[in-house]
């Protein structure tokens, strides 16, 4: 899940955030192969703007911030194999590249998290889309979490 001030992009050009977010926007989200796709809101797996919860916080040298919870997954770049591969939240570290939108180009390009934190945060909304995947605060997530 996600905090609801987080964003996503619609096709629009709109960032909304997620606590906003209708089934049927269409926002910004991943194809298998990392490349950025626009993909249905279908439904939300998860939505309560009032509970209390424990989110990790990614930092990259880029300054995007990623608040998530801790069993969610993330895209993950591995340079080694340029392979791209979905890690729990809570288990990335400084060092790990997460794929980030490039602002002039509109791609998903790695970029180095630099910090990892925890913050406490009122709500949490975890919408699915039809790619299975959405681009939160410019940083590409899976929809799914344990």
């Amino acid at each position: 899940c996600f905090t609801p001030e987080s964003t996503a992009l619609l096709e629009s050009g709109v960032r909304k955030p997620l606590g906003e977010l209708s089934i049927g926007d269409r926002v910004l989200s991943m194809t298998a192969n990392g490349q950025a796709v626009y993909s249905e809101v279908i439904l939300f797996m998860h939505r309560n703007l009032e509970q209390m919860q424990n989110f990790v916080q990614l930092h990259t040298d880029g300054g995007a911030v990623l608040t998530v919870t801790p069993a969610h997954l993330v895209s993950v770049w591995q340079p080694e194999s340029q392979k791209l591969t979905f890690v729990f939240a809570d288990r990335i570290e400084e060092k790990n590249q997460v794929l980030v939108r490039d602002v002039e180009t509109g791609e998903l390009r790695p970029q180095r998290v630099v910090k990892v934190g925890s913050v406490r945060s009122k709500g949490v909304v975890a919408p699915l889309t039809r790619e299975g995947t959405i681009v939160v605060n410019s940083v590409a997530a899976s929809c799914y979490a344990v």
